[in-house]
């Protein structure tokens, strides 16, 4: 069994993993990102994030997520991914504790996230860590939009 490791990047290289990994994210998601600005995005990244954490199996980066300030104690989960290869591995939920453990220490009260209904996935994981459907804390013109939020008081 291949040791999974969850962290922060380390090095430039790692950071291009994380990007090249966004990029497969978008790519695959096949939908028009435009109104959440993701070419400035890439071009800056990880800059906007208060936190990046990515997922290593034998040493190579296959997962990401990143934490973006909301304001007034509120934070937003952003682009968790995993790459095809290491899905089924435990990546996806390891990197999801370990975010709301660094939004924790960071001091964050409350996690936001937006998915689709159509990444049942995605969606399962969240629930299964306690987060609850929401209204809408942006403007998200996607179809079938997903707003969830969790109290980072509860356990993860």
């Amino acid at each position: 069994m291949t040791a999974l490791e969850i962290g922060a990047p380390r090095g430039p290289e790692e950071i291009a993993a994380a990007r090249g990994l966004l990029v497969d994210y978008i790519a695959e998601l096949d939908e028009n990102l435009c109104f959440q600005g993701v070419d400035a995005e890439l071009a800056d990244y990880p800059g906007g994030y208060v936190a990046l954490l990515v997922a290593r199996l034998s040493g190579k980066v296959v997962g990401t997520v990143a934490l973006k300030d909301r304001g007034e104690g509120r934070v937003e989960m952003k682009r968790l991914y995993v790459g095809p290869d290491a899905r089924g591995t435990g990546a996806g939920r390891a990197l999801a504790i370990a975010v709301l453990e660094a939004a924790k220490t960071l001091g964050y009260r409350e996690m936001v996230l937006d998915t689709l209904t159509r990444l049942k996935p995605a969606l399962a994981l969240y629930y299964d860590l306690g987060f609850k459907d929401c209204g809408a804390y942006y403007d998200n013109p996607l179809p079938g939009v997903v707003y969830l939020s969790k109290q980072l008081g509860e356990d993860a």
